[in-house]
C-alpha cells in the first residue's frame, strides 16, 4: 500500500503549480520534495518505504492540517458547522531525528523546520485529506489529484470520437489497454461527471449501466453470422422455428425507445404552456422512462405523491396546470433527475391529480443557468418556471446505448452487419438528415439505427486476421491506435519493459512518427502493430516477482513472434540474454 500511494503522490507532485519536486530513491525507500521554484522553500516532503508512506510538515502548520482535514471529514459526512476528531496520525519530531538516513541527502532541509510534523498516510482516504489541506494551506498552489495521464488523454480522445463519429475501434497489438480502456469510456460516455481514477467506482458503474441494457457486450468470432447479430429463425423445443432478435437490433430497439420519448419530450418542451419544478417524495421519488404515473399535487399523506405544503396556495397553483406541461423532478439545488409530460387534464375535480408520462430519468442534468437560480433552489415544492430556457435543456437531453464488440476482426464483419453497414454512418441514423431505412430479410421490419446508439470495438493488430476489415466497413468506423508506453508507477517493470520493446522500436517514445524500426523486426510488419504492450509488465498480487510473467505470458509470445517471421531469426539471442537477466534479478542471492 505504501508503494502504490507513494506512486500516486509522485504522479500528484507532476500536477502541483509552482513547485518543483525532486524524487530520490536508495535505501530501500524512497523520498519526495516539493519546493517552491522562487526561492526553494520546502513545503512538505513525502516518504515511503515497504511498510509505510508518510508526510513531512513544518510544525507551523500542525493546526491548519488538523483544521483542514476535519473540515474535509465533516464536507464527506454532511455534517455542517460539527467538529469531528481528525483520523490521521499526527507525530511531533524535534529537529535532527528524522527517521531515516535517506533525509540527510534527499532533504536536509527538514532539520530547519526546527520542529516538525510526521503523518502516517494509511489510505486513500488520508491521502486524500491531506490534499485537501494542502490545497487550503498553500492557496496559491493548485494541487490536483492525477493519474496516469497518458491513460487519461486516451479516454477522453476516445469519447470525443464517440460522440463526433459513433463508432470507433481501439487497435493495437497485445496488451496495449483496448479492453481495459472500455470501462471507463463507457462510463464516461454516458456519465461525463464520473471520475475514471476511481477503478472500483468505473466498474461498479459499468456493471450497473450493463445490468440496465445502457451497454451490452459481445465478442466476434469466426462462427457470428447475421442471425446472431441481426435477426434470424431459432429453433424453439417444440419444433417450431421463430424469429429472434439478435444482439444489435435488441439493443437497437432499446435506443430506440428512449431516442422516440426524448425526441416527444422536446416537442412538448417546445409547446408547453408551463414548465413545472416539482420535489417529489415518498414512492414518487421512483421514476424510470416510459412509466406513466398519477401525480398528486397535494394530499393528507405526502408520500403519495408531492412535498405537503399549504393547501390553499397549491390548489391555485394546480388549476393553472393543463395536458401537454412539462414536470421537472429536481434531485438538489440545481439539476433534475427526471422530466416528464403531463398526458391527462385533471382526474380529479379539486384539479390536483394529473397523470404525467416521465421521459427522462437518468444523471442529473444541471438546469440552474436556464431559469432563476434563485428561485430554482429556495422555491416550494412545486413552482412554474416562467423564463425557463426551453431550447438548451432540449439540447442536453441525451441517453446514449453502447454496444461494445470484443475482438471485432475475428469474425467476418460483411457478413454479420448485412445491408447495416451503411446505417452506421452518423448520418444515416434515424432523425438525422440523411436517415436510411432498409426492411429486413426475415421479419419484414423496416429498421433503422438510433443515433443514441453508440459501438466500441476492439481489434488486435497483431492478429493475421486484420485482412478480413473491408474498406467498406473501416470507413464507417474511426480508428484509435493505442500504442504502448513507460507507466509511471512503483508496480510497472519499466527495465524489462525496455528490453523487451528493443525487439520492435529503437527507442521507446509515444510519437508514431518518429519510431525507429528495431533491426530485429521483420520488414513486413510495424511496429505498432506487434509491440508487446504494457500491461504485461505490471507486478501482479499473490506473484513474488517479474519473472512468472516474463517465463509464462512474454515469452511465448516472443517465441512465436519468431516462428512466424514476425520477429527475425537473430531476435532469438536477445530474448535468450533478456531471460537470463530476469532469472539473476528474481534470484534470492540479488534481493
Amino acid at each position: 500500500m505504501a508503494t502504490l500511494l507513494f506512486d500516486y503522490c509522485v504522479n500528484l507532485s507532476k500536477k502541483i503549480q509552482g513547485v518543483s519536486t525532486s524524487a530520490l530513491q536508495e535505501f530501500d525507500a524512497s523520498l519526495l520534495t516539493c519546493k517552491r521554484e522562487e526561492n526553494g522553500e520546502l513545503l512538505f516532503a513525502l516518504y515511503a518505504d515497504n511498510k509505510e508512506l508518510s508526510i513531512w510538515l513544518p510544525i507551523k502548520l500542525r493546526k491548519l492540517l488538523t483544521i483542514h482535514s476535519n473540515e474535509l471529514k465533516r464536507e464527506q459526512e454532511g455534517v455542517r458547522g460539527e467538529k469531528t476528531k481528525s483520523g490521521l496520525n499526527i507525530q511531533t519530531f524535534p529537529p535532527g531525528s528524522n527517521v531515516h538516513p535517506i533525509f540527510e541527502t534527499g532533504c536536509p532541509e527538514l532539520g530547519r523546520f526546527g520542529e516538525s510534523i510526521k503523518v502516517d498516510i494509511k489510505s486513500r482516504e488520508d491521502f486524500d485529506g491531506i490534499l485537501f489541506a494542502l490545497t487550503k494551506m498553500f492557496p496559491d498552489l493548485e494541487v490536483r489529484n492525477t493519474m496516469d495521464q497518458k491513460f487519461k488523454k486516451n479516454i477522453s480522445e476516445i469519447v470525443q470520437q464517440l460522440r463526433a463519429r459513433k463508432n470507433v475501434i481501439l487497435c493495437g497489438a497485445p496488451g496495449t489497454g483496448k479492453t481495459f480502456s472500455v470501462a471507463p469510456a463507457a462510463v464516461q460516455l454516458v456519465d461525463p461527471s464520473m471520475d475514471i481514477e476511481d477503478r472500483v467506482g468505473v466498474i461498479r458503474k459499468y456493471r450497473e449501466l450493463v445490468e440496465k441494457g445502457r451497454i451490452l457486450f459481445t465478442t466476434f468470432h469466426p462462427s457470428m453470422d447475421y442471425e446472431d447479430f441481426v435477426e434470424g429463425f431459432k429453433p424453439f423445443r417444440d419444433g417450431s422455428f421463430n424469429i429472434v432478435d439478435g444482439i444489435f437490433k435488441s439493443i437497437c430497439r432499446r435506443a430506440l425507445r428512449e431516442q422516440n420519448l426524448l425526441n416527444d419530450l422536446r416537442g412538448s418542451l417546445a409547446t408547453a404552456r408551463n414548465i413545472v419544478k416539482v420535489v417529489l417524495s415518498g414512492e414518487e421519488k421512483e421514476i424510470s422512462s416510459g412509466k406513466v404515473v398519477e401525480l398528486n399535487l397535494y394530499g393528507n399523506d405526502p408520500s403519495q405523491g408531492l412535498a405537503k405544503t399549504n393547501k390553499k396556495r397549491e390548489t391555485i397553483f394546480s388549476s393553472q396546470i393543463s395536458k401537454g406541461d412539462v414536470i421537472l423532478s429536481a434531485s438538489g439545488a440545481t439539476s433534475v433527475n427526471g422530466i416528464g409530460i403531463v398526458i391527462s387534464d385533471s382526474l380529479t375535480t379539486d384539479k390536483t391529480k394529473f397523470s404525467v408520462k416521465w421521459c427522462y430519468a437518468g444523471r442529473p442534468i444541471s438546469v440552474d443557468d436556464l431559469c432563476n437560480k434563485t428561485e430554482f433552489n429556495q422555491g416550494p415544492s412545486f413552482e412554474i418556471l416562467p423564463d425557463f430556457n426551453r431550447e438548451v435543456l432540449a439540447d442536453r437531453l441525451d441517453v446514449p446505448f453502447l454496444l461494445v464488440i470484443d475482438e471485432i476482426n475475428r469474425g467476418n464483419v460483411s457478413k454479420t452487419f448485412g445491408e447495416l453497414i451503411t446505417l452506421l454512418e452518423p448520418d444515416k441514423r434515424q432523425f438525422e438528415l440523411s436517415e436510411v431505412s432498409v426492411t429486413l430479410p426475415y421479419s419484414k421490419e423496416s429498421f433503422t439505427v438510433p443515433s443514441n446508439l453508440y459501438i466500441l470495438a476492439t481489434m488486435n493488430t497483431a492478429d493475421r486476421s486484420i485482412g478480413s476489415m473491408d474498406y467498406a466497413l473501416r470507413r464507417r468506423f474511426s480508428f484509435y491506435r493505442l500504442v504502448p508506453y513507460p507507466v509511471p508507477s512503483a508496480d510497472f517493470e519499466k527495465q524489462l519493459f525496455q528490453q523487451v520493446s528493443a525487439f520492435f522500436v529503437e527507442g521507446v517514445n509515444e510519437d508514431l512518427n518518429t519510431l525507429r524500426r528495431s533491426k530485429y523486426l521483420s520488414e513486413d510488419f510495424k511496429p505498432e502493430d506487434v509491440w508487446v504492450g504494457q500491461s504485461y509488465f505490471f507486478k501482479e498480487a499473490g506473484r513474488n516477482n517479474i519473472s512468472e510473467r516474463f517465463k509464462f505470458e512474454i515469452k511465448p509470445i516472443l517465441e512465436e513472434y519468431i516462428n512466424d517471421g514476425v520477429l527475425k531469426e537473430d531476435a532469438r539471442g536477445l530474448l535468450k540474454a533478456i531471460e537470463e537477466h530476469v532469472e539473476i534479478q528474481c534470484s534470492p542471492q540479488s534481493r
